[in-house]
């Protein structure tokens, strides 16, 4: 009970510092210089996202989902969560964040978007929606930011009705992605030692 309460705090704490983390800066918002939650800057972030990561509409097939009940959990800045409205999907939506949910909130209005059925500021290892709820979980890039990814993955399941489908992106520690950013925040900075785990915490 004792080591049971002891991981549940840390856990907590841990999640704090993600929160606090991705509260400065909604992913991608920072390629963006025109002011924000203008309609020039949501515009940039997503054709940088989409440049970056071409691959994500293969992926993510928004447009099979109209109609469908879709759930995105860790929606950031909004630039995939706008792709299933676009779709005609009918889609909710949560995030850490407040920052986030600003982000999109501006973002639905911008684009004049149809309302998503909900977008919450929440936690994905405790969906706030009943089991069964969904035929499609999305969640790209953002569950191995949970302390407990495995809660976080089982609460997706939990809220997808039999016979739906989940589509999760989580980012691999021996990647790409990973080898830039050791390149990037590493090497580049004089300081090839870094181990890939401290670049991953700190970048």
């Amino acid at each position: 009970g004792f080591r049971n309460g002891m991981t549940e705090s840390r856990n907590e704490e841990l999640k704090g510092e993600v929160r606090e983390f991705w509260n400065r800066l909604s992913c991608d918002t920072q390629v963006a210089s025109s002011p924000k939650f203008s309609f020039a800057y949501f515009e940039e972030i997503e054709s940088f996202r989409y440049l970056d990561q071409p691959f994500i509409h293969a992926f993510a097939q928004f447009t099979r989902y109209y109609g469908k009940r879709v759930i995105e959990v860790g929606f950031g800045a909004g630039t995939d969560f706008i792709q299933w409205p676009r779709a005609g999907a009918r889609v909710s939506g949560i995030d850490l964040t407040p920052e986030a949910l600003e982000n999109l909130t501006r973002r639905i209005q911008a684009y004049q978007l149809p309302a998503p059925d909900q977008i919450l500021v929440a936690d994905a290892e405790e969906l706030p929606f009943a089991s069964d709820s969904f035929d499609l979980g999305y969640s790209f890039g953002v569950l191995h930011h949970s302390p407990n990814t495995e809660k976080a993955i089982a609460e997706v399941v939990r809220v997808v009705r039999p016979g739906g489908e989940i589509k999760i992106m989580l980012y691999n520690r021996h990647s790409i992605f990973v080898f830039n950013r050791w390149i990037k925040f590493g090497l580049l900075r004089g300081q090839p030692w870094q181990s890939l785990k401290s670049i991953l915490w700190d970048h």
